[in-house]
Parts: structure tokens; sequence; C-alpha cells
């Protein structure tokens, strides 16, 4: 039993052989992951444009209105985490999104953190460091034309 213990020490120490003490401590460059489902979105104006909420065979939402439509989501991130990646997914690749801070006592000063289309992840953050004390989080989608389908967003982010 000991012999097999020994054997499985020196795969170890060759993956870690020439790292500093703080890279065999640490994950370098991997983030904490949050996902948010396609439920979490909702309207803007929920009173004049509808929505299709899917669970059955498949997580989203669907505009099911001929006019073109804006999707909102809350952001919660730990304070003090630090974005690096931010993506929304959806069947639309021409629909563009934003995750957007904005102070939590006027509530009227926007900062764009990042943004592009559909699909596509950027990770090129504006104000990336998550501050809870003085601003409120969202990811804002817009240009969803009938039947185009969010499925979620996945926020990469360390602490």
């Amino acid at each position: 039993m000991a012999g097999k213990d020994d054997s499985r020490k020196f795969e170890f120490e060759s993956l870690l052989r020439g790292r500093t003490e703080i890279e065999r401590i640490s994950k370098l460059n991997v983030g904490t992951v949050v996902s948010i489902s396609a439920q979490s979105f909702h309207h803007l104006q929920p009173e004049a444009q509808s929505a299709i909420y899917g669970v059955d065979t498949e997580s989203r939402i669907n505009n099911d209105d001929a006019a073109a439509t804006f999707l909102v989501t809350d952001v919660q991130l730990p304070h003090g985490a630090t974005v690096t990646g931010v993506i929304v997914y959806g069947s639309d690749s021409t629909n563009d999104w934003t995750m957007r801070r904005t102070d939590l006592v006027t509530g009227v000063t926007q900062t764009e953190m990042a943004g592009t289309t559909v699909n596509t992840e950027d990770t090129s953050i504006s104000d990336g460091v998550i501050d809870n004390n003085n601003y409120q989080y969202i990811i804002f989608v817009s240009g969803m034309e009938q039947n185009d389908l969010i499925h979620g967003a996945r926020i990469i982010f360390t602490i």
C-alpha cells in the first residue's frame, strides 16, 4: 500500500517542478464562474411586450412580440470580485448585450463595463472590480426580433 502512494507522489512532483511556491498553492488564470439562467431575464416594458419562458426541453426566453425588444437581468457577484469575462448565449448573434454598473444611490449614472454581440465573450472589462457599496449591476440585451432566443449568460470572475 505504501509503495502505491509513493508512485503517485512522483506524478504530482513532475507537474509542480519548476513552479514557484505561489503557483503551487493557487490556481492561476482560473476564475470562478456564475451562470444566469434565461428565466432571470425580463422585458423592460412587460406591459407592452410578451415573452415565452421555456424550461421544458431547453432553457430560454423567447421574444414573442413582433416589435424589437430589450431584456435585462440583475447581476449578483461578491463585493471585491474582479470580472474577467462575460458572455450572453442566444439564437441570434446579431443581437447586442452590455453589462452595466449603475450608481446605487442615484440610479442614473450608468457605465458600460463589457459588451458585444450575443454568443461572443468580452474579456476587456472596464471598471471590473465589483463595488456593491456604491453600484448595482445588470446585463442588458437589445435588438431582439420576434422568435429570437436568449439561453442565459456566464460571468467569469476572480476574488
